[in-house]
Order: C-alpha cells, then sequence, then structure tokens
C-alpha cells in the first residue's frame, strides 16, 4: 500500500479553506485567553473593592463613647469632659484634630481615626492613643 493508497476515499480540503480554519481558531483561542486573563484579574481584585466598600461604610459610622474600645481607650467625644485623674495620660489642648491618627478634612466636625479602624471621631474629641501630629 502506498501513501496515495492511504488517503484514497478521503478528500483533501482546499488549502484555503485550511487557513480559514486555522486562522479563526486562532483568533477564537487568543480571545478565549484574554477574556480568562481579564476574568481572573477582576476576581483578583474582588476582595479590594470589597474591602474598599466596608472601610468606606464604616468611615460613616461614628464612634459611640460606649463602644467597648472606645471605653477602654478613654475615648470622649469632647476632650473637655476627660478627668485627668481617671486618664493622666490627657493635656488640656489635645484633640483628635491635633493627633496624627486622625485623618478629617480642616473645618469637619467629625473624620476618621486609624485607632478605630477609619471609624468617625469628634474632631474635639480624645483617647489615650493621642500622638501629637508632626509639624
Amino acid at each position: 500500500m502506498t501513501t496515495g493508497d492511504s488517503r484514497r476515499g478521503r478528500r483533501a480540503a482546499p488549502s484555503s479553506l485550511k487557513e480559514d480554519t486555522i486562522v479563526a481558531d486562532t483568533a477564537s483561542g487568543q480571545a478565549r485567553r484574554r477574556f480568562l486573563r481579564l476574568a481572573a484579574a477582576g476576581l483578583a481584585a474582588l476582595p479590594l473593592c470589597g474591602g474598599c466598600l466596608v472601610h468606606r461604610a464604616r468611615a460613616q459610622e461614628r464612634v459611640a463613647e460606649d463602644n467597648e474600645l472606645a471605653q477602654r481607650l478613654g475615648y470622649k467625644h469632647d476632650a473637655s469632659e476627660v478627668d485627668p485623674n481617671e486618664s493622666p495620660g490627657y493635656q488640656e489642648g489635645h484633640i483628635c484634630a491635633n493627633c496624627r491618627l486622625y485623618h478629617g478634612a480642616e473645618g469637619d466636625e467629625w473624620g476618621p481615626c486609624d485607632i478605630f479602624g477609619g471609624m468617625l471621631v469628634n474632631t474635639n474629641g480624645w483617647c489615650m492613643s493621642w500622638i501629637e501630629r508632626e509639624a
């Protein structure tokens, strides 16, 4: 049996059809790979976006003085209510607005604090975690 005999009965596809099929397969393969890369990137970014949304939502919450962490840190919405006998670290003039951990805009009554996970504290508040802001 010769090579020509083994092909008997099968029709050879025109070369242009083969080339078109190869080009189409290559293009669809590239599109599929691109889609999978983008989908993977999107899935990888979801936790980051979710964290941003949660942080943003928490940042809109105000810290309550009866919050467990607030009580442990002696947080008060108004620093003038802090008892120096109970909080020996307190000094007059130390308020959230001039603390390094406070990130509120100037003139805002409430702003996010790193100690409370970005939750809002009063600009005139105070807690034991107060750290002097660098000039």
